[in-house]
């Protein structure tokens, strides 16, 4: 499936669920998590040399939201809920959660500042993690597409955009550029999806990843609307999936 898995994690534990009855693999196009500078910040992490992660950010933007035209399932709220927070952001959302774990609650705003489409064209999102760390993802659908993950800890912080390689700020000496070697990221879900099939494996994004970045999205909707925080257990319990809220 591509990512979003569904609008809805209720219409998210349908297809986890259709896919478990039938014994079929479902794997969900979360592809950013692949780029070479995420892996690299995996390594980092993996490592120790960050120390413990406080805050993170991450940000997708992308100016496509100026060409939207009416009959687009973009073009709609029903159809795409959120905006750029379900197009783009939920790429940082799983992003930072391979990164750092899962999140436990989530704030959020949506505005139309600038489309004449019914969606929301900005989205700023405040996440706190299982951990403690805190983290804001930002998205909107009317500027340059600019993307940036940055992560923040108490021995380093590694930082990445668009304009070149992933570096790290060390406390005590100057900031190193880590030399990525670029990938093929859709080919590399595309290998695994194959290879999990023919292994009888779970493939590195399943189905209940993909439903729990979809908890998170439609959590920031709900507390958007509400104008409170949400855990996002608050959503997987009203959609049945309680055994899912407490996993680890």
């Amino acid at each position: 499936m591509e990512k979003p898995l569904a609008n809805t994690v209720g219409e998210a534990a349908v297809l986890v669920r259709e896919a478990a009855a039938r014994r079929l693999v479902l794997a969900v196009g979360h592809n950013s998590r692949r780029d070479a500078h995420v892996r690299a910040m995996r390594r980092l992490l993996d490592q120790g040399v960050l120390g413990r992660i406080v805050m993170a950010e991450g940000h997708f933007s992308r100016d496509a939201g100026m060409r939207l035209r009416p009959g687009e399932w973009r073009w709609r709220e029903s159809t795409c809920p959120g905006g750029p927070l379900t197009l783009l952001a939920i790429h940082e959302i799983d992003t930072l959660q391979y990164l750092l774990g899962r999140v436990r609650r989530v704030f959020g705003w949506q505005r139309r500042l600038a489309v004449v489409a019914e969606i929301p064209d900005t989205t700023v999102t405040l996440l706190e993690f299982e951990t403690g760390a805190l983290a804001t993802v930002g998205s909107d659908y009317v500027s340059p597409q600019a993307p940036a993950v940055r992560l923040f800890g108490t021995a380093g912080n590694a930082r990445w955009d668009e304009a070149g390689d992933l570096v790290v700020d060390r406390p005590d000496g100057p900031s190193q550029a880590v030399r990525l070697t670029p990938v093929d990221s859709l080919r590399e879900e595309l290998d695994d999806f194959a290879t999990s099939i023919r292994d009888g494996r779970p493939p590195e994004v399943d189905g209940m990843t993909g439903l729990i970045n979809v908890a998170v999205v439609e959590a920031a909707i709900e507390a958007n609307r509400r104008g409170v925080a949400l855990d996002v257990r608050e959503i997987l319990e009203r959609a049945g999936l309680s055994e899912i809220a407490d996993a680890p």
